[in-house]
C-alpha cells in the first residue's frame, strides 16, 4: 500500500517528512500541492481511499473549501469502485455543508458516524474532544467505474508576436473568469522581437507562475510547461487569446 500526504503549509510538511524518516517509512509520499487540483492528475479507477480530515471550515470564505462538488465529482472518478472518500470535521456547518454536497450524485452510498474512535486521531483532535466538541464522520463509497480521463494538454502558442507589440497592449489588471486567473505582470525586452513575458495564471489557491518566452520566430512557457490541469489550461486559453488575438 502507497500513501500520499496532500498538504500547502510547508511547517506541517517538515514536521511529517521528519517523523517518516524517524519511522523509516518507504511507503509515504509527502507532496506540496493543492489536494483539489492533484486529483486531476490522477488516472480513474485508482485509489482506495481518500482522507480528509478537520479541513479548514471557512465559514466566511466558503468557495475556498477543500469538499466541492467539483471535488467530490473528481474523487469520485478517482476512486476505484468500492473506494470511499472520508470527512472528519468537529465543524457544525462544514457537517451539514458536507451532506448536501455529498448527496448531489446521482447515486451514491453514504455512512455516517458521530464522535467515533478513528484509527489514529490527530493532537488537534485530541484537543477537541477534551473541549467536548462533536467529531463528524462521512463515508461516500465510489459504486461504479469511471471512464479513463483524457485531457488533451496542448500548451502551445499557435502565433509569435513580437515583444515590443505586447508592450503596446499589455493589460492594466488581471483577467479573472469562474475559477481562475491570468496576470500579465512584466515584459523584458532583448530586442524588437525576443524577450519574457512573466505571468501568473491558473487557479487562485494554487496558481502558476511561468515566464513566455519569444525567441527566434516562437513562443513558448519557460522553463517548461505548465502543470496539465483543466484549470491551467483554461487560463492559456486566456493567454493565448492575448498573445494571438487573430489566430
Amino acid at each position: 500500500m502507497h500513501l500520499i500526504g496532500l498538504e500547502i503549509h510547508r511547517p506541517s510538511l517538515e514536521q511529517v517528512m521528519r517523523r517518516i524518516d524517524l519511522e523509516k517509512l518507504e511507503n509515504v509520499w509527502v507532496v506540496d500541492y493543492d489536494a483539489r487540483l492533484f486529483m486531476e492528475l490522477l488516472p480513474s479507477d485508482r485509489v482506495e481511499r481518500i482522507f480528509v480530515h478537520f479541513p479548514v471550515p471557512w465559514d466566511k470564505k466558503p468557495h475556498r473549501r477543500v469538499i466541492s462538488e467539483t471535488f467530490v465529482a473528481e474523487a469520485m472518478r478517482v476512486l476505484a469502485p468500492g473506494g470511499t472518500l472520508e470527512l472528519r470535521t468537529d465543524s457544525d456547518n462544514y457537517f451539514r455543508y458536507a451532506m448536501e454536497v455529498f448527496t448531489k450524485p446521482s447515486r451514491v452510498r453514504l455512512r455516517l458516524e458521530k464522535n467515533g474512535e478513528a484509527a489514529v486521531r490527530s493532537k488537534y483532535e485530541d484537543r477537541w474532544r477534551r473541549m467536548q466538541k462533536d467529531i463528524y464522520e462521512i463515508h461516500l463509497e465510489a459504486l461504479e467505474s469511471s471512464p479513463p480521463r483524457r485531457l488533451e494538454a496542448d500548451f502551445s502558442f499557435p502565433c509569435t508576436p513580437g515583444i515590443r507589440e505586447l508592450f503596446a497592449r499589455k493589460p492594466d489588471k488581471a483577467w479573472i473568469e469562474e475559477g481562475c486567473f491570468v496576470h500579465i505582470e512584466r515584459l523584458y525586452a532583448i530586442d524588437e522581437t525576443d524577450g519574457l513575458v512573466r505571468l501568473s495564471f491558473g487557479s487562485f489557491d494554487r496558481p502558476e507562475h511561468k515566464y513566455i518566452l519569444l525567441r527566434n520566430g516562437k513562443a513558448a512557457y519557460y522553463p517548461h510547461p505548465p502543470v496539465a490541469t483543466r484549470t491551467n489550461l483554461k487560463a492559456h486559453r486566456m493567454v493565448k487569446e492575448w498573445l494571438c488575438p487573430t489566430s
